[in-house]
């Protein structure tokens, strides 16, 4: 027997962070990166929305690139403070998969991250609170799988914590948000959702399902980065590339990767290199030995 793992509700299309205003609750709590989201009015737009929901609202902000399980535990205490029952990650993947392990460590302050980096060890979840992931740029797919890639930053490896307990309750596939995102920054996300949908494809675990998504999104890929990158305020181009990527996520959450991924999150941490470039760098030399 197989089961499809999914975001359980998906809204999708220019327009859809608007889907906030509809939450049910008493308190959510944003967790994003830089200044991105702030400097284009995503965040503010997002507080609004969660207003008229009449949630009280409290910000968690400056998730550096590639999160450390420290930065995970400062948010999950400034989580046990304000006691919310939905944690929202805003913005790139660093800064939704450091909601997803601050949001383990709400729930369990003791939880040994050692242990977590076993795939499928991670606790049970929504004792506390559910999870919201609106993506800010169209690769990592973050926000329909379980997984979460965070670094230990004394040694220098990046870990990727698999569990089905970390798929999002509600993603917000929003291709307006992506209207700022720079051209390489395009660019090497949009290489992430290609590498993705590639290996979900040719992967050894047969599922009918991923293997439709991952062609889908390829072809996507193919027909809208190249427009993506070279006209950024193309809503169009921007929507498709951020479902491309939303298929590919949901594509691997099901079928898995390879060792292209398994080589670009090493070579990432130890150099820098941006996870969607070197994933173009060893996909077609993985390809060729294969």
């Amino acid at each position: 027997m197989s089961k499809l793992f999914v975001a359980s509700e998906v809204f999708h299309g220019a327009g859809t962070l608007s889907e906030l205003k509809n939450l049910t609750g008493k308190k959510a709590i944003i967790v994003t990166g830089g200044q991105s989201m702030k400097n284009s009015g995503t965040l503010d737009r997002a507080i609004s929305y969660l207003t008229e929901a009449e949630l009280e609202t409290a910000i968690f902000d400056g998730v550096e690139e590639d999160p450390s399980s420290a930065t995970s535990l400062r948010g999950a205490a400034v989580m046990t403070d304000f006691q919310p029952d939905w944690i929202i990650g805003l913005g790139g993947c660093s800064a939704i998969d450091a909601a997803k392990m601050m949001w383990v460590f709400y729930e369990y302050p003791d939880a040994n991250f050692e242990a977590m980096t076993q795939p499928f060890n991670v606790p049970t979840l929504r004792q506390k609170a559910k999870f919201i992931a609106i993506p800010s740029t169209s690769g990592t797919g973050t926000e329909t799988t379980g997984l979460a890639v965070i670094t230990d930053r004394e040694k220098g490896v990046k870990y990727p914590i698999v569990s089905y307990e970390l798929t999002p309750d509600i993603a917000i596939v929003d291709g307006e948000i992506c209207a700022t995102m720079p051209a390489h920054i395009t660019s090497n996300t949009g290489l992430d959702a290609l590498t993705h949908c590639v290996e979900a494809y040719v992967s050894n675990i047969e599922n009918n399902y991923a293997d439709a998504l991952a062609k889908g999104g390829l072809e996507i890929v193919f027909e809208n980065l190249e427009e993506a990158v070279k006209n950024p305020t193309n809503i169009i181009a921007r929507q498709n590339m951020h479902d491309a990527s939303f298929m590919g996520g949901l594509a691997f959450n099901n079928a898995w990767l390879g060792i292209v991924h398994s080589l670009s999150h090493q070579v990432g941490a130890l150099y820098g290199v941006p996870h969607g470039a070197s994933n173009a760098i060893f996909l077609p030399n993985v390809i060729r030995f294969n």
